[in-house]
């Protein structure tokens, strides 16, 4: 699975598994934590491709998170760092507060236990190869903490251990570890555990989180280094282990060294992140223009449509002994005396399809009359479109840019940034807008002075890629079974993360949407780039090219769907 996909759905998911539309998702560090308003989880490249694992992982991440915005009272979490020994104190809530989240979290949402259980497995595996590691050492070697403060260290870890053991984790590792806590401490942390059960809101994860440090003799004031190494041990252990399960430092180092070849013109790039992602936007757009003229090319527009969208029903046209209609290419059957010449009807059941355009709103498309020739080009497609019983959407993209956000951009991600305001090759750092100029449950009618606005739309820079992966998302949450994407542009991705990145990322996306069944096309503004990345393509120098350009896409679209079949 392509990162790029993964990413543009967590972003809509949380919102839906935490219930809060307010909340955001940043992807930085190599840690995952919230704070109830934005989750924060490990850096990922954008085209990576996923293995299956790692794909039930990073959801696995997404789900614990989401637990925590829904279920977890940062209030109270904020108490514990105000108590005697709060270090260990917080850790210690911490544990449990999750142990509580992923407990409910699988009860919620079963599926979700098997994202938890292939996230923990990897720390399961790292727990058990570092505490055998200093067990086969000698005594002399082991660290201090181990051997003088081990209840300190197996007690908040056996807790961990009991709670994935009682939430129905399967795991020969799970089991191996639980075998080597010492009984007496065992013992103990069984009580603990059994008191989750009990659990109704954070502050009861409080309360016996102060109960579990008594039960492993540590006191409320007491605060050495011991303690220290064996917060750090444990953090790296249950905490880091398993974001490591989502990005390795292997494949860091590997872009880290791809990126280095040529630093400073943005070229040889192989990684692409986007840091900006938290801003985002995806937002209905509110420039009006004029009300457009009278289409001059609905008819001939109607036929190519009709080809494809009615055809690709079956795939072929049907043709039977009776009926209303004669099929124009059964006349001659006609005159011989054949008697299956008419046309089997098509039913409105039968089209059952969603159509987006997506529109390049770049700074590029202001040069000449491009903007103006694609804004006259896409209200030329919808009214012709609207001769169909199809669900219809329209958007443009671009990114935008405000110093305000570029500042917070850079206090959050410095490493992204080699000046002020220039980025680092390999990260995305200005937003990316996608503007709806009609979206699924409007009418043509009420929106066409925004086509007309598109006109005056094209400005900075296009993350080609990013904004065909989110509208792809959108148009992929239809019901319909027919879905297809035509995309007007004027040349290649620039967003200023570099090449060959951008481009292998469009190329990336673009195969990612047709493995998803959605049918897309390019349509090239004066302009032949769109030849490089999309499998079926036209190019429209004046806006009479249009039709003949349609009828070659469709003619291609239609072909390529009864090769499928």
């Amino acid at each position: 699975m392509l990162a790029g996909q993964l990413i543009k759905e967590i972003n809509g998911l949380v919102k839906i598994l935490s219930n809060d539309d307010k909340i955001s998702v940043e992807f930085h560090g190599n840690e995952s934590c919230t704070d109830g308003e934005t989750i924060v989880l490990p850096q990922i490249g954008l085209e990576e491709t996923l293995t299956k694992k790692r794909v039930s992982a990073i959801r696995g991440l997404v789900d614990h998170e989401c637990g925590h915005v829904k279920h977890t009272d940062m209030e109270t979490m904020e108490i514990a760092e105000k108590r005697n020994n709060s270090r260990m104190l917080k850790f210690m809530l911490n544990v449990i507060e999750d142990c509580r989240v992923d407990s409910l979290v699988g009860k919620e949402m079963p599926g979700a236990s098997i994202n938890l259980d292939e996230l923990n497995e990897s720390s399961l595996i790292s727990m058990l190869t570092a505490i055998e590691s200093i067990e086969n050492e000698s005594i002399l070697f082991q660290p201090d903490w181990y051997v003088n403060n081990c209840e300190k260290f197996w007690g908040p870890l056996a807790v961990w251990l009991l709670s994935n053991q009682g939430r129905g984790v399967l795991s020969n590792n799970l089991t191996k570890l639980i075998e080597k806590v010492p009984p007496p401490i065992l013992k103990k942390a069984s009580i603990i555990s059994s008191n989750m059960k009990n659990l109704d809101n954070t502050f009861d994860s409080l309360n016996l989180a102060s109960q579990a440090l008594h039960q492993f003799g540590i006191k409320p004031d007491e605060n050495n280094h011991y303690l220290d190494e064996i917060i750090e041990q444990l953090s790296e252990l249950i905490i880091s282990e398993i974001a490591k399960k989502i990005i390795s430092e292997n494949d860091q180092e590997s872009d880290d060294e791809d990126n280095q070849k040529d630093p400073d013109n943005g070229y040889n790039v192989k990684k692409y992140i986007a840091v900006a992602n938290k801003y985002d936007v995806i937002e209905h757009s509110t420039l009006k223009g004029k009300t457009p003229n009278k289409p001059r090319y609905k008819s001939q527009l109607v036929k190519s449509f009709q080809a494809m969208i009615q055809t690709e029903c079956k795939g072929f046209r049907e043709i039977k002994e009776i009926g209303k209609r004669l099929d124009p290419k059964s006349l001659v059957k006609a005159y011989q005396g054949h008697e299956k010449i008419f046309i089997d009807k098509t039913s409105d059941k039968d089209i059952d399809t969603a159509i987006g355009i997506l529109v390049d709103a770049s700074g590029s498309m202001n040069y000449g009359d491009r903007m103006e020739i694609a804004a006259e080009s896409t209200f030329e497609l919808v009214n012709a479109l609207q001769s169909f019983p199809i669900a219809l959407e329209v958007a443009y993209f671009q990114t935008f840019w405000s110093t305000n956000i570029l500042d917070k951009i850079r206090k959050e991600f410095p490493y992204a940034f080699s000046s002020r305001y220039d980025n680092n090759p390999g990260y995305r750092v200005v937003p990316n807008r996608l503007s709806i100029v009609k979206d699924f449950n409007q009418s043509i009618r009420e929106r066409a002075a925004y086509f007309s606005g598109m006109k005056d739309s094209a400005n900075w820079s296009n993350a080609d890629g990013e904004s065909l992966l989110e509208f792809a998302e959108r148009l992929s949450q239809r019901p319909e079974r027919n879905k297809i994407m035509i995309v007007l542009s004027d040349g290649q991705p620039s967003c200023q993360v570099g090449y060959p990145a951008e481009e292998d990322f469009l190329i990336q996306s673009i195969e990612n949407i047709i493995s998803r069944e959605i049918r897309i096309a390019g349509i090239g503004i004066q302009s032949s780039c769109v030849s490089q990345y999309y499998p079926t393509f036209s190019i429209v120098d004046d806006l009479s090219d249009l039709p003949t350009a349609l009828n070659d896409v469709c003619h291609d679209m239609l072909r390529d769907s009864i090769r499928s079949m």
